[in-house]
This record gives C-alpha cells, sequence and structure tokens, in this order.
C-alpha cells in the first residue's frame, strides 16, 4: 500500500472527513496541486494545530492534555516508526506532511509549515527553532534531510531543497538550495565551507565563564533538588570539555529541567510556582525576570541571567550562557552554545532503549552584556560576546558580528 493511502485511511480512522475534503488531502500529500483554502485542508490544519498544542501540554500535565505523548505523536505521524527517536515540544506541523525515520531528532520549537512535505531520514537531527519558507501556491514541495545529517540551532530550509547524508549545517543558516553529502555549509545562503571527513577530532574548549564559588553553589543547588551528577561530567559541562548524554543521573536533570519549562506554560500557574520555577532553573539569577510562552532551557544551572531580564516567547538557551542585568531578549531568538562533532560517525557513540541516542557535548559560552536588545528571531553563535541594539532576525556570529 503506497504511503498516500496509508495516511488518507489514518485520517478516516481517527476523524471526521468526508470522501470529497480527503481527496484534496491526498493531492497535497502526493505533490499535487490542490485546493489550499479547502474545507479539509483548513480541518486538517485545525487538528493538527489542537494535537501540537496538546503534545506541549503533555510535557507538563497529561491529565489536561486528555492524553499521553505517544498517543498524540501516533496521530501526528501516521507513518511513525518502531523507533522515532526523541521528539520535544513546541513542534508545528500538518498530520501526514512529516515522515521520519528511526531515531530521527526533532528538538523544540520545530516549525514545519501548513504546505510543506519534509522527510527525515534515520538519525537526522533538527536544531532548536527549525523553520520551513513555504511557497504559497502550487503543489507541495519536500523537504530532504537524509541520514545522519544534522542541522543546527535555528536553520530554514527553503521548501524543495535536499540535505545530503552525513552533513551538518551551521546554526542560522537559510537552506535556500541542496547541499551534497558529508558537507559543512554555514551562512545566509548556506555555502559549502568544506567537506567533513569522517575521522575529523571533536574540538570541544577550556572554558571557566564561572568562578569557582559560581560553581559550588550550582553544585550544592543540584543536590538540593536531588539531581547531582558526578564531580568529572559537572566539571566538564562547566569547562566546554566533551561529555556524554548517555547517564541516569545526567538524564534525568534534563527531563527535570524541560518539565520546569514545560510547566511555565500551565495556564493555571500561579506567581509563587513561577517564582519558585525560575529560582530552580537558575541558581544564579537576579530579580526581576520576565519569561515568555514556550520557553526552552537545556540544561538547569547552565545559564546565569542579570538583574530586570526579559525574555520573549519561544526562546530557546543552551550552553554556558551569561547574560547581564537590563537585557531584553526579543520573540524567537536562540542562544545555543551547545556544540557537537561535525562528523556524523562521531556523533553516534552509543544508544539505550532507556536513554535513547549518547551524543558527545560541549558546552561553549554565550555573553549578553548589560543593556543588550536582541529583536526577534535572533540566533547567537557559540562564542559570540554581544552587547548594544541586534536588529530582528540578525545572526550573530562567534565574533560578535551582526550579519543581517
Amino acid at each position: 500500500m503506497d504511503t498516500v493511502t496509508v495516511k488518507i485511511n489514518h485520517l478516516r480512522r481517527h476523524f471526521d472527513f468526508t470522501d470529497g475534503e480527503l481527496a484534496d488531502i491526498a493531492k497535497m500529500y502526493a505533490g499535487e496541486d490542490y485546493p489550499r483554502d479547502s474545507e479539509g485542508i483548513r480541518k486538517l490544519r485545525a487538528i493538527s494545530l489542537d494535537l501540537c498544542e496538546r503534545y506541549d501540554m503533555a510535557f507538563a500535565n497529561k491529565k489536561k492534555a486528555g492524553m499521553s505523548k505517544g498517543k498524540i505523536l501516533k496521530l501526528l505521524f501516521p507513518l511513525l516508526p518502531a523507533f522515532p527517536g526523541l521528539i520535544r515540544r513546541g513542534m508545528r506541523l500538518v498530520i501526514g506532511m512529516v515522515d521520519i525515520e528511526d531515531n530521527a531528532f526533532i528538538n523544540v520549537g520545530a516549525n514545519f509549515g501548513v504546505s510543506t512535505l519534509v522527510h527525515l531520514a534515520a538519525w537526522a537531527q533538527l536544531g532548536p527553532n527549525f523553520s520551513v519558507e513555504e511557497e504559497d501556491q502550487g503543489p507541495a514541495k519536500k523537504i530532504e534531510v537524509l541520514h545522519d545529517a544534522w542541522l543546527g540551532g535555528k536553520v530554514k530550509a527553503k521548501a524543495g531543497v535536499t540535505v545530503g547524508a552525513d552533513s551538518t549545517v551551521g546554526s542560522g543558516a537559510y537552506v535556500n538550495a541542496d547541499l551534497p553529502e558529508a558537507s559543512l555549509a554555514i551562512g545566509r545562503p548556506a555555502r559549502v565551507l568544506r567537506q567533513i571527513t569522517a575521522e575529523e577530532p571533536f574540538h570541544d574548549g577550556d572554558f571557566h565563564p564561572y568562578s569557582d564559588e559560581e560553581l559550588d553553589l550550582i553544585r550544592n543547588h543540584y543536590k538540593k533538588v536531588h539531581h547531582s551528577i558526578n564531580r568529572k561530567q559537572f566539571n566538564a559541562i562547566f569547562t566546554g570539555h566533551a561529555f556524554s548524554t548517555l547517564s541516569l543521573p545526567l538524564d534525568f536533570l534534563y527531563l527535570f529541567t524541560q518539565g520546569l519549562c514545560a510547566e511555565l506554560d500551565d495556564p493555571d500557574i500561579t506567581p509563587e510556582r513561577r517564582n519558585e520555577i525560575i529560582d530552580l532553573l537558575f541558581p544564579i539569577h537576579g530579580k526581576n525576570i520576565n519569561i515568555g510562552k514556550n520557553f526552552f532551557l537545556d540544561l538547569a544551572g547552565t545559564v546565569s541571567l542579570g538583574d530586570d531580564v526579559t525574555i520573549g516567547d519561544n526562546v530557546a538557551l543552551g550552553g554556558l550562557v551569561r547574560i547581564g542585568n537590563g537585557v531584553h531578549i526579543g520573540n524567537g531568538c536562540l542562544l545555543f552554545g551547545s556544540n557537537h562533532p561535525t562528523s556524523a560517525k562521531k556523533r553516534k557513540v552509543g544508544f539505550n532503549e532507556g536513554l535513547g541516542l549518547s551524543i558527545p557535548v560541549a558546552y561553549v559560552p554565550i555573553a549578553i552584556e548589560d543593556g543588550t536588545h536582541l529583536g526577534d528571531d535572533v540566533c547567537v553563535a557559540p562564542k559570540a560576546k554581544i552587547g548594544g541594539e541586534v536588529p530582528a532576525g540578525a545572526l550573530v556570529d562567534p565574533k560578535g558580528k551582526i550579519i543581517p
């Protein structure tokens, strides 16, 4: 049975669509021209949005979501594989438009649009705040992210492109043309910088953005919240050296962190609980902290905040990020100093059915100086130090240069 038939039967089995509505949807799935504003297409989009919002809520409160995360994923992905990998919250897609193979990874805030077909091959990885540039007429074009390709944070891909197997695309890039396999591409538009060799080393660092006193405070905080990790792993995280994600205590700390982030979106949360969550996420923070919706912090304790910090909606923070006083971070911004090997072979070092894929990570520092104002949708690259006004949509490179 072809995939379009499987998807249509999925909709017929789980939702209330007429044969005429399903005929329009089948054209969309098949990559044929279709009526983009028909009743069936609009209904499918509305059902999909509701399920995506339920998926977000399920991270904080399964009862309010009405069903489990696993059940929601089965509804959103008619071709869901046996081992779907890790799919984080904040995702927006239309049922049946995104297909994934085993062990694909979709990080927080992925927006697949409403009229683009996307295929993620096995082990493909999307960084935080991935997005699609769609075409507003004609057939639905397909984006192919092939085996073991890794797209960094806030990458935008144009409908119809193919990202080659084993390739890596740098943070903030705009992919508007096909990329060959085993290539490293950066920029807007993305251009191939070089080919990636299978054996190239993973260059971690030696950073000390936190004082010994601050590190003691963070270590004691982990003990206080019952998520202590061993000293070797702790030291690696906070000095920019590589560590493995395949660790039960560390995995629990990640889950603890992201569960708290999800809880911030609970409409019934009290101001007291919101302040308590900020204390739990940021053992080093000042006063007057305001955080918007769909906030994502990779790991509690690794980011510090000064006084009078405002963080907009759909913001993701990761790595060793130091944010000063009087800082405004606009909606959709990404400050993600979480680094992985460019070589696909080096990225996969182990797998555990209970914990998932073990990926070498090195946290890299990012510094946001006092009084900085980041416009909406700014992407700050690892190692950047930035101050002043940063316009909306800009990419800040590792040397702090602002790229429109």
